[in-house]
């Protein structure tokens, strides 16, 4: 126990309080631990609010009616209180982790030491009784104070236990600001292979987090340094080596200084993330170079395929891989390629393709000026307030209208309106019904007249 120091107990949500006093008074032991600890001393929102207690996970669900075993084979009970979830876990030592995940077995145990000795890394090894008074059996204090993630005990044993905590250190470094510890990144590299056991929705949200964070470049870094890219996004791996191996600025370095300045908004990150393995001349070969060969041979884009597995959900994956295209396109040179632009992309789009653009050029990845991205997003906003017609669907006639005239459906309606829209493109005023179809009856009587 640290004697000197104390949480603010007054900060801790009344609800998980009350959850505690409740064990308290029933003669069970009840502290703190993990992240809400190591939150709270640092004057940070903590994300969860953890509970290990002496009493037994039959005893907290008598105590508390509403609980969810959510976790009844390691001693775990989300108690549901003052509209918190409550994760509380019975003091305990654990088994063999044969899946690299959850423990085969536990045991309870009565010392708080011997439980806080399972915990991935000294910052999150630290506890507080009702009280506020701090416990710190492995130094995570000292390690917090020099800014340091630090496995408990020996970093091998906790990565075999559990191979997200390697992805997790990451994390961590990347949202506290935090150096990873020379033995735990070692131990990271050479136990790097276990990441594949596990699941990828778990890399998945860690992923998230690590691009959401404050230093999502450094992340990536360390994802690389720590032999955990080459698993997980091993396409921008290669990026990495190739950079490694010519020993210069090249377009990993450049990635990672876009990430960096672009906005903290996922699909932004993301696509800033995936610009790089979507360039065909560092694909050494494994991406198909012509967009069009990659669809004649039924192949996916690069962002797309590797968002699909990390099994990012379809909306994500289509706007993301929208972002990836447009961001290595040139900039619209006119006002119907900027309409053109902003049909392709969507309005929900056009916000995060800027601050790509901004992003690249601050990060001197793509060739430009702030300034023509600027009058870009003018010109796109524009288009937009004024409901100018950019879309098939925005065109003053339909398929019907077409009918009418003669019009097959199929190919011939469909290029008849794609026609019209370009018209519409560079005469607005022209998007008037009976316009446009005195147009149709003078192409189709010019093509009619042709086939005489």
């Amino acid at each position: 126990m640290d004697a000197d120091l104390k949480i603010d107990f007054d900060v801790i949500p009344l609800a998980v309080r009350e959850v505690m006093s409740r064990l308290e008074e029933n003669s069970f032991r009840a502290y703190l631990v993990g992240g809400v600890v190591r939150d709270t001393i640092q004057g940070r929102q903590p994300r969860d609010y953890d509970i290990a207690t002496s009493a037994a996970p039959d005893m907290v669900c008598g105590l508390f009616p509403s609980s969810v075993p959510t976790g009844l084979k390691h001693g775990t009970v989300t108690v549901i209180h003052g509209g918190l979830s409550i994760e509380t876990t019975t003091l305990r030592r654990e088994g063999k982790y044969s899946d690299s995940r959850h423990p085969d077995s536990v045991e309870y145990t009565s010392s708080l030491k011997e439980d806080l000795s399972r915990r991935d890394f000294t910052i999150n090894s630290l506890a507080a009784d009702g009280e506020g008074r701090v416990y710190d059996f492995f130094g995570g204090l000292i390690d917090m104070k020099n800014g340091l993630i630090r496995a408990v005990g020996q970093p091998g044993k906790r990565f075999r236990e559990d191979a997200l905590r390697m992805i997790r250190a990451v994390r961590f470094s990347c949202q506290l600001g935090f150096e990873i510890e020379f033995k735990t990144l070692d131990s990271i590299r050479l136990n790097s292979r276990l990441i594949a056991r596990v699941s990828t929705e778990r890399i998945r949200e860690e992923l998230i987090d690590i691009l959401l964070s404050p230093q999502p470049g450094k992340g990536m870094e360390l994802l690389f340094k720590g032999g955990l890219l080459e698993f997980i996004l091993p396409e921008l791996d290669e990026v990495a080596w190739v950079d490694g191996v010519a020993g210069k600025k090249g377009l990993f370095t450049q990635t990672m200084d876009m990430l960096e300045k672009s906005p903290a908004r996922l699909n932004v990150r993301l696509a800033g993330l995936l610009r790089g393995v979507a360039q065909p001349e560092i694909s050494a070969g494994r991406v198909v170079k012509s967009r069009n060969i990659r669809r004649r041979m039924g192949m996916l884009e690069p962002a797309e395929e590797i968002l699909g597995r990390l099994k990012f959900d379809r909306r994500t994956i289509r706007s993301v891989a929208a972002l990836v295209r447009e961001c290595a396109a040139s900039h619209p040179s006119g006002d119907k390629d900027t309409k053109k632009l902003v049909a392709r992309l969507g309005e929900e789009n056009l916000e995060d393709l800027f601050d790509l653009w901004r992003a690249g050029w601050m990060a001197a990845v793509i060739p430009g000026e702030e300034d023509a991205v600027n009058t870009l997003e003018k010109q796109a906003q524009a288009i937009l307030s004024q409901k100018l017609p950019i879309k098939v669907t925005d065109l003053a006639v339909d398929g019907n209208d077409l009918k009418c005239l003669g019009i097959k459906p199929g190919r011939e309606m469909g290029a008849t309106l794609h026609r019209l829209l370009e018209v519409v493109m560079d005469k607005p005023g022209m998007n008037l019904k009976p316009l446009l179809l005195e147009l149709v009856q003078l192409w189709k009587s010019k093509t009619e007249g042709q086939g005489d």
